[in-house]
């Protein structure tokens, strides 16, 4: 497998809340270019996280990993749909730990389905997650290595989650 490094790459976070601070304040050491997009953020909090606000088109553009951590309010409501995906980079990774259909989920299987089938030359075998799964943390891969990479990003996002709803993230 090969492996992506972090450093330099760009994190763009759709919402910067809570949980959109707290994931730059988790990638600041691996030096990451951080991306955001948030009509609420107050300017002391793009100071401190280091980020640079941008418009959704941007973000979706340029980050090589794309979070979604804003929510769910009548303005979210279908905010990434078939164009906001369509923006992303074939390579990107998109997270998002937002709940209620902030996602149009229809529209993330066909992108996903039709980016895959581009890859069918390079993999023998491709599996699609169904469209009506409801996973706790989504990541999915866009590029051709990406399955193990994705288990291995989703599986510390779900501990980093454990740890913190049983109080036991600061004694990491």
């Amino acid at each position: 497998i090969k492996a992506t490094g972090l450093t330099g790459r760009v994190l763009g976070s759709i919402g910067v809340g809570n949980i959109g601070r707290e994931v730059f304040r988790l990638v600041r050491p691996f030096e990451m270019v951080h991306l955001a997009t948030d009509p609420y953020i107050s300017p002391k909090a793009v100071k401190e996280a280091n980020i640079r606000l941008v418009d959704l088109e941007t973000l979706m553009r340029e980050s090589d990993f794309i979070c979604v951590n804003c929510p769910l309010t009548p303005e979210t409501r279908g905010l990434v749909g078939e164009r906001e995906l369509a923006w992303m980079k074939p390579s990107a990774y998109f997270i998002s730990t937002s709940r209620g259909p902030i996602v149009d989920q229809a529209a993330l299987y066909r992108a996903l389905k039709e980016r895959r089938s581009a890859e069918r030359a390079k993999q023998r075998e491709v599996s699609l997650p169904s469209h009506k799964t409801e996973w706790p943390v989504r990541v999915l891969p866009w590029g051709s290595e990406g399955e193990a990479k994705s288990k291995r990003v989703a599986h510390f996002f779900r501990l980093d989650a454990r740890l913190r709803c049983l109080g036991q993230r600061e004694k990491l």
